[in-house]
């Protein structure tokens, strides 16, 4: 008679998406984009296990279809989830306002994990242009102090930018070497 009880412990199989996570954290090179998919994937299956609890909480109303009671269920969850929280979609006992605050709170770690993410991706983007125009900077204050005529400085910053454009890295060299 509770054999929807024990199924959900199979739910707990798909915990092992984090060692993938973990796998991609790990691996040195890994494209921007495939970063973010990673981390839009990881929410939607958040969003999707948490509509899921909802369903099972409140079983489907007759009136409504399958399609229709899961997409509502999703969008409490999302709008839980992001604390938008329209309050169109409510818990109606105890279990639910557990289950609501529990949603809530991990909504709350979400956001922090996707906001820390995508800055450390931006960071890191702009760690090697930062870098680049600093040398730029340091190689204008240096011709200037020097009163070096204003064609070679052009020449000599354009030069300097565009080697600096070519490389990839801060150790080409050695790594070439």
């Amino acid at each position: 008679g509770h054999t929807e009880i024990f199924t959900i412990f199979r739910l707990f199989r798909l915990v092992r998406i984090i060692k993938v996570f973990y796998l991609i954290e790990n691996i040195t090179i890994v494209p921007t984009i495939f970063r973010i998919q990673a981390i839009s994937i990881f929410f939607l299956t958040v969003v999707n296990w948490i509509a899921c609890g909802w369903i099972l909480i409140y079983p489907k109303p007759v009136e409504l279809s399958l399609t229709t009671y899961y997409i509502r269920s999703f969008y409490w969850a999302l709008t839980t989830l992001t604390t938008v929280g329209y309050g169109d979609i409510t818990p109606k006992d105890n279990m639910g306002m557990v289950y609501n605050c529990f949603v809530m709170i991990i909504g709350v770690g979400m956001y922090g994990v996707v906001i820390g993410n995508v800055t450390r991706m931006m960071a890191a983007a702009d760690r090697y242009k930062e870098q680049s125009r600093e040398k730029i900077s340091d190689l204008l204050h240096f011709m200037r102090h020097y009163k070096i005529p204003d064609e070679l400085q052009k020449s000599a910053i354009n030069h300097y930018t565009h080697k600096l454009s070519k490389r990839l890295s801060e150790n080409d060299e050695k790594i070439i070497a």
